[in-house]
C-alpha cells in the first residue's frame, strides 16, 4: 500500500462513488418520507373535516340521530347522505356549500346546529331567552310575596287621629272593666 491511500482527505474513486450513492439514497428516502407524511396529513385533514361537518348534520330517516352516529339497521338515508358528504369533502367543497346543498335537498331539518345568522339564530336563541326571562319573573314575584310592601305606620292625617282619640279611650276603658 502506498502512502497516498492513508492520507486524510484523500478518497479513492470507489469510496467517492459509495459516498455519492449514499447521499442520493438518503435524499430519495427523505423525499419519499416527506411525500408520505404530506399524504397522511391530507387524509387526516379530510377525515377530520368529514367528521366535523358530519356531526353537524342530522339523519333524515326520523331517528333524530346525528348523521355520523345513525346506527339503526337498514337506515334508508344515512348511507347515501354519508357517501354524498364524503364526495363533497373529497372534491373540496366549502362547509357552507355542503350545508346549502344538504338544506336544498333535505330541508332545514338536516341541520343539527345553527348556521349563519338572521332568523335561524333567533330561532335557536329565543327559547333560552324566554326561559331566562320567565325565571327572572318568577324570582321577582316570589320576592314580592315573601316581603310584602310596607305600609305607612300612620296613614291618617293628624286631625283625623285627634278625632279618633275619644273612641280609643272608650275602648281602653271598656276592656279594663
Amino acid at each position: 500500500m502506498t502512502k497516498k491511500n492513508f492520507q486524510i482527505g484523500k478518497l479513492s474513486n470507489c469510496q467517492i462513488r459509495r459516498t455519492a450513492n449514499s447521499t442520493i439514497r438518503q435524499f430519495n428516502n427523505s423525499t419519499i418520507l416527506i411525500i408520505l407524511l404530506l399524504a397522511l396529513f391530507t387524509i387526516a385533514a379530510t377525515q377530520s373535516r368529514f367528521d366535523q361537518v358530519g356531526h353537524t348534520l342530522m339523519c333524515t330517516c326520523g331517528c333524530n340521530e346525528i348523521l355520523l352516529e345513525c346506527n339503526h339497521v337498514g337506515c334508508p338515508n344515512s348511507d347515501g347522505m354519508r357517501l354524498r358528504l364524503a364526495s363533497m369533502v373529497k372534491d373540496g367543497a366549502s362547509t357552507d356549500a355542503i350545508y346549502h346543498d344538504f338544506i336544498a335537498e333535505y330541508g332545514n331539518i338536516v341541520v343539527a346546529s345553527p348556521i349563519g345568522g338572521g332568523f335561524n339564530r333567533v330561532a335557536w336563541i329565543m327559547p333560552f331567552a324566554v326561559l331566562f326571562a320567565g325565571l327572572i319573573g318568577v324570582g321577582v314575584v316570589a320576592k314580592r310575596w315573601h316581603h310584602p310592601a310596607t305600609t305607612a305606620t300612620n296613614p291618617l292625617p293628624v286631625e283625623d287621629d285627634l278625632k279618633l282619640e275619644p273612641f280609643r279611650q272608650q275602648a281602653r276603658n271598656e276592656t279594663e272593666e
